[in-house]
């Protein structure tokens, strides 16, 4: 469940300082960027629950 939050955290903050960084872009470029930030953030907190998932129940089973 640490590696969820963790990714979970550390995907807010990245998108957070790339929305700063590129911040002085023209709005459909920000928000075509700002979409694919989340859509990766999204994947990789996804990554992450499903590795939470199948430890907990590898510990579950063994």
């Amino acid at each position: 469940m640490k590696k969820f939050w963790l990714g979970f955290l550390l995907g807010g903050l990245l998108g957070g300082v790339i929305g700063l960084l590129y911040a002085p872009m023209k709005g459909e470029d920000f928000r075509i960027l700002a979409e694919e930030r989340v859509r990766e953030a999204w994947e990789e907190a996804q990554k992450a629950a499903q590795a939470t998932r199948e430890e907990i129940l590898g510990k579950l089973e063994g």
